[in-house]
């Protein structure tokens, strides 16, 4: 549950510092948990009109979708295809175990932000090479374990698409050290894979708020 929490805020601060202003359609690909808890953060962090939502299980995506509509701000509809899901859209969140490319870079509209959490290993990717090759920004967690886990950015290194040194750490971003999106047209791509400390900020907030709520229970270590 942690993990699910911490995975889509990060995601949805990525949104927030990258996405280009006025953001208002998003697509999430996946309708599991970790697709669920993206549609609530990005509806959380972004003034979003409409959420399209992708499955391979069409009838869990319209299940999913049908909840979700009744939960969020924005309308969230069941999409029937990946394609149909991203066109247009301001921000692709890619939920999915997909070893093999949902989304490909002619797929997308201009100034799209794409966010792959399913991309975790070097032999899978959710992204097509194309969608690195077009990158205006490409950011990650943390260089060394992007170099290490990032299925895309792995096999963009190896294809000559990039260099290490462009790859941008969203905390470098969060800090201001670096602009993220560099124009409003400009397609942008974050891989995440996740860090520990990002688990102990979830966890230490949660205990913050426990504590002010006079909830749980404090046991001795």
């Amino acid at each position: 549950t942690l993990t699910a929490l911490r995975t889509s805020a990060a995601s949805a601060l990525a949104a927030t510092l990258l996405a280009r202003p006025g953001a208002a359609t998003a697509a999430v690909l996946g309708p599991g948990v970790q697709g669920r808890g993206h549609v609530r953060a990005l509806a959380h962090a972004l003034p979003l009109e409409e959420v399209r939502l992708w499955g391979r299980d069409g009838d869990a995506a319209g299940r999913a979708a049908a909840d979700l509509d009744r939960e969020v701000g924005p309308r969230v509809v069941a999409a029937g295809s990946v394609a149909e899901a991203v066109a247009g859209a301001d921000v692709v969140a890619a939920c999915t175990a997909s070893p093999s490319p949902l989304v490909e870079a002619e797929q997308l509209a201009p100034g799209a932000t794409v966010i792959s959490i399913g991309s975790i290993t070097p032999d899978r990717s959710e992204v097509g090479l194309g969608v690195l090759a077009a990158a205006g920004t490409v950011v990650v967690d943390h260089r060394p374990a992007a170099l290490e886990h990032a299925g895309p950015v792995i096999q963009a290194l190896d294809a000559g698409l990039l260099t290490e040194a462009d790859l941008v750490e969203l905390g470098e971003v969060a800090t201001g050290r670096h602009p993220g999106r560099r124009g409003p047209d400009d397609l942008v791509f974050y891989n995440s894979l996740g860090l520990g400390v990002q688990d102990a900020a979830a966890a230490w907030a949660i205990v913050e708020r426990a504590g002010r709520q006079g909830v749980g229970t404090r046991v001795p270590l």
